[in-house]
């Protein structure tokens, strides 16, 4: 075989195995251990854009939405919280109802965190109900993953009475508002 076609060949092969999808757990394994908190997380989901064929965002990107796997949905971010815990919303699960509002959020730790059944987890989506007049909400229902950004194995989820909220008020100047109001003000 001619060696300039060969060549090319071969290139168009690692660059098409190089843009293959990857999942959470392998865009993870390849950052340098030395590369910890938002800066991995960064390079994680940079990883996972590029590898679905899109273009990386920049570290001050945090704040626009960002396609993640596995979840393939728009998360913007919100917040980090005291504890180093980055949360995001989904604003394409964002469902109205009158004064009412469902949104799904996320939390993402760098760090593992301990359930009371002994299992690990370092991300939890959480799916909410709000009341936006009254300033209350409620939960519906949590998942624990064991990888950041809902990656790896599910290691427990509750699920609440979704017909019957249990009603609680929004302390202001806490996450709770913050979240009461991305969901609000986002309410299609």
């Amino acid at each position: 075989m001619n060696p300039i076609l060969l060549t090319l060949v071969l290139s168009l092969t690692l660059t098409q195995a190089a843009y293959a999808e990857k999942s959470t757990d392998e865009c993870d394994s390849e950052v340098p251990e030395y590369i910890k908190g938002r800066d991995r997380q960064h390079h994680v989901m940079n990883c996972l854009l590029v590898s679905s064929g899109q273009t990386p965002s920049e570290p001050t990107s945090y704040e626009k939405p960002i396609k993640l796997k596995p979840n393939p949905k728009e998360w913007t971010y919100l917040y980090t919280a005291e504890d180093n815990i980055d949360t995001y919303i989904n604003t394409r699960t964002i469902k109205r109802s009158k004064n009412q509002v469902k949104a799904w959020f996320m939390n993402n730790s760098e760090y593992e965190k301990k359930l009371q059944n002994g299992k690990y987890f370092k991300s939890l989506l959480v799916y909410k109900i709000f009341d936006c007049n009254e300033k209350t909400y409620d939960l519906i229902s949590m998942v624990f993953y064991e990888k950041q950004i809902g990656g790896g194995k599910s290691v427990r989820s509750v699920d609440f009475n979704e017909s019957n909220p249990n009603w609680k008020q929004t302390p202001p100047g806490t996450s709770g508002e913050t979240n009461l109001e991305a969901a609000c003000k986002r309410r299609k």
